[in-house]
């Protein structure tokens, strides 16, 4: 329980820290503007994101990195979507390398279609619809998080989809 309550108080220090150590935007420097501009593309954005997951190898580890970047105005809330989009794709590689040492070889095809099949889906929305995608997706979360009637459906879908997915 004291190693728990201990591992508690780092991660809550770790965001402390790394909160404060954040520019404050009130006008932003022309550095963070730079930095801004260039990941403004959805392109620019989804490699950032598959590049920081898979040097992580974690995906709660780059979207942490993410959520103050965005409350701080560093990456518009537009160029999240991409973002999230790479690091889904990257986020197999330490399961693919723990699947190299799993006996009899077929934990590594299962890993591989997994990424190729995110890849697959992923792409094309991001090459050719994105626009709409990223539209109806941003329309949702303001229109779940903005009433609570629309946030207790979401809600409801959200706990349902698994419990009628473990029926079938």
């Amino acid at each position: 329980m004291l190693v728990f309550a201990l591992g508690v108080g780092v991660i809550l220090g770790a965001f402390w820290l790394f909160d404060r150590l954040l520019p404050n935007l009130d006008p932003p420097s022309p550095r963070i503007e730079r930095f801004s501009r260039r990941f403004a593309s959805p392109r620019a954005m989804f490699l950032l994101g598959a590049l920081l997951t898979s040097v992580t190898m974690s995906v709660s580890i780059s979207l942490t990195l993410l959520v103050p970047l965005t409350l701080k105005g560093i990456v518009r809330r537009t160029n999240v979507i991409p973002y999230i989009m790479g690091a889904n794709i990257t986020t197999f590689i330490d399961t693919l390398f723990a699947s190299f040492l799993v006996p009899g070889g077929g934990a590594t095809e299962v890993v591989l279609v997994e990424m190729v099949s995110v890849t697959a889906v992923s792409l094309p929305v991001l090459l050719f619809a994105y626009g709409p995608y990223s539209r109806l997706l941003l329309g949702t979360a303001h229109r779940v998080s903005s009433d609570m009637r629309w946030l207790a459906v979401f809600l409801a879908i959200m706990a349902a989809t698994p419990a009628a997915l473990l029926l079938v």
